[in-house]
């Protein structure tokens, strides 16, 4: 009877002990961080000035000071950003808002942000990180300069001559931008459209060439559509007069004076052999005789080709540069000779360069 007694002591004494010890304390939790984001992405850093990008991010972690956020280019050094706002729209989360100008000094290509946090150690432990990769890229303003249509007014069906100078903003100020694709448009007058009709490609110096048969009178302007460094820009029109009559001609003088003899000098089509499709391209110079051979400036030449058995055909027309020189280029799609003609002016007779044969290579020969 004694040990029933004291057995049952015995239980009444355990069932006291638990419930004076209670439930069990809530467990440690690990720090995390997610729904890391940055924006805009790309970061586009316009015309020389800056972009400022937004970081953001969702974490458990709730203490300022255990919260670091970095943005920098990928495999460079990344730059600490101050948190300018944080959240707690539900319980246990908050989310922490920070911002960085990216100078257009700075490398442009893919960056990186990234947001580490580390617990209190005693709610919650450990520490978390994520990352997040974004675009910077540099746009820059262009300019179409220099934009002429000549000759003013021209005859129906003449050949008018299109030219100007597209050039690039940087850092340094603007500079030619090269190997772009520069659209000629013209508009009918009493039309409120534009259309395209020829294009060029801009040479190392920015310049493009275009000729165009022109039947109406109207307006014509250059169009660059932008690329990826550079903006769109459109030059300024030039409105054309198309006449149908032949111009008026002056009385002829009794004793016309005789015109200037002409020639094309260091004219050569190169590389020599070009591969199939390549980019082949002239030089030369014109020259006039005025007691003595000088170089013949801001006038035009045309290019032919012939193939071995077929005939001299048009190509397109090169304007000189201020010293006589002249500098184009095509692609190259057949073996052939090239040559490119001076037609003359009322004061100088006309001329034509020496042929010169290029091989076009196929395949890997």
């Amino acid at each position: 009877m004694v040990k029933r007694i004291s057995a049952i002591v015995a239980a009444m004494a355990l069932g006291t002990a638990t419930l004076i010890a209670g439930p069990a304390a809530h467990a440690a939790v690990a720090a995390t961080v997610d729904s890391l984001s940055v924006s805009p992405d790309p970061a586009v850093v316009d015309d020389g000035h800056k972009v400022q990008v937004t970081f953001s991010f969702k974490t458990n972690v709730a203490d300022d000071s255990k919260v670091v956020a970095e943005i920098g280019p990928k495999g460079g050094s990344a730059v600490r950003i101050d948190i300018l706002a944080k959240t707690n729209p539900s319980t246990g989360v908050y989310v922490y808002t920070g911002t960085r100008d990216i100078f257009v000094e700075e490398a442009t290509g893919p960056w990186t942000a990234k947001a580490t946090v580390t617990g209190d150690g005693t709610t919650i432990t450990g520490s978390a990180s994520a990352t997040k990769d974004f675009l910077v890229k540099h746009v820059w303003s262009t300019e179409i300069r220099g934009f002429d249509a000549r000759p003013e007014p021209v005859r129906a069906g003449d050949v008018l001559y299109l030219s100007g100078r597209l050039v690039i903003n940087s850092p340094h100020g603007f500079f030619p931008y090269k190997d772009q694709k520069v659209f000629i448009s013209f508009r009918a007058k009493g039309s409120p459209y534009y259309k395209k009709v020829a294009w060029d490609v801009t040479n190392w110096r920015g310049e493009f060439n275009v000729g165009v048969k022109a039947f109406r009178d109207g307006y014509w302007r250059a169009e660059f559509e932008g690329s990826d460094i550079g903006k769109p820009s459109t030059s300024e029109s030039d409105q054309v007069e198309v006449f149908f009559k032949p111009r008026p001609r002056p009385h002829p003088h009794p004793h016309p004076a005789p015109k200037a003899d002409s020639r094309i000098v260091k004219f050569d089509a190169y590389p020599e052999p070009v591969k199939f499709g390549r980019w082949l391209y002239f030089h030369g110079a014109v020259q006039v005789w005025d007691h003595g051979w000088h170089n013949f400036g801001k006038t035009k030449v045309a290019l032919y080709f012939k193939s071995k058995h077929g005939h001299w055909k048009y190509v397109k027309t090169i304007w000189t540069d201020g010293s006589g020189g002249f500098w184009s280029k095509t692609r190259a799609f057949k073996s052939g000779g090239w040559k490119v003609v001076f037609a003359g002016d009322k004061d100088v007779s006309g001329s034509s360069s020496r042929w010169d044969w290029v091989r076009v290579k196929h395949g890997h020969h």
